[in-house]
């Protein structure tokens, strides 16, 4: 369980200033974001709506957007920058 609680901490300090963890934080924030934007911008179509509907209504295309546009890019990014991060410096080896 030490060698488990040490190989995390180095984990955590490799990845302490890279771009990859701030990803990891800002990337589920733009699309709710831009979707709410979107709402904003439509001068109040779904002010007749029931609020229900048009909380339904966000959370779906908030799911759409994020599972087909989102998802894989956002993962193809993450992998590569985190494949970017164990390759530098081959610190692969240390661990």
């Amino acid at each position: 369980m030490y060698i488990l609680i040490r190989a995390l901490g180095a984990e955590t300090l490799k990845l302490k200033r890279t771009l990859a963890l701030r990803l990891a934080f800002i990337a589920p924030l733009v699309v709710p974001g831009f979707i709410l934007l979107a709402f904003l911008g439509q001068d109040g179509a779904y002010v007749e709506s029931p609020p229900e509907n048009a909380w339904v209504g966000f959370a779906q295309m908030v799911n759409i957007f994020w599972s087909l546009l989102i998802l894989p890019l956002f993962i193809t990014l993450q992998a590569a920058l985190l494949a970017g991060v164990e390759h530098q410096n081959e610190q692969w080896k240390h661990l």
